[in-house]
């Protein structure tokens, strides 16, 4: 937090050099998420995982129209890959390692149509059963035939 907090006088200087002192400007001004992604990776401390989660939300809430939602830019939209996603696709089988590398790829290839799709669930799942060890009410502990996916679950 103490990081952010820093962060905190570089990124007004951008908003108020780079956008005229308007922070609406940084999503109304990009017409292609890869416009937006630019213009948010370049605010201090904002790497991938939290330029993702940035755009995720700027869809949801409906803040970019003027971006269009088409098949090509959808499957730009990624995961955030932070601790809960990579250890919920990693346990899961999704991923084969834990690395935000892993996370984003097995996004991509699961869900290539919206990898950020995947982001919530996997961020809740992680959250209320990975973190807590939560592990037999777990909803992706087993399949449907009760086959085991998650290694730490015991039988």
């Amino acid at each position: 937090h103490e990081r952010a907090a820093r962060n905190i006088i570089p990124l007004c200087k951008i908003i108020i050099e780079k956008h005229k002192g308007k922070p609406s400007k940084v999503w109304e001004s990009p017409t292609s998420f890869d416009d937006l992604k630019y213009t948010i990776s370049e605010f201090p401390g904002f790497g991938v995982g939290l330029t993702n989660m940035i755009l995720r939300d700027f869809v949801t809430l409906g803040m970019i129209p003027q971006i269009k939602k088409t098949a090509s830019e959808m499957q730009k939209l990624q995961v955030k890959p932070d601790v809960h996603v990579k250890r919920v696709f990693y346990r899961s089988g999704l991923a084969e390692g834990e690395s935000e590398r892993a996370a984003l790829q097995a996004a991509k290839q699961y869900y290539e149509k919206c990898p950020m799709a995947l982001d919530f669930a996997a961020f809740i799942i992680g959250v209320e059963y990975c973190g807590t060890s939560d592990c037999d009410k777990c909803p992706i502990g087993f399949r449907k035939d009760r086959e085991k996916l998650c290694p730490r679950i015991e039988l």
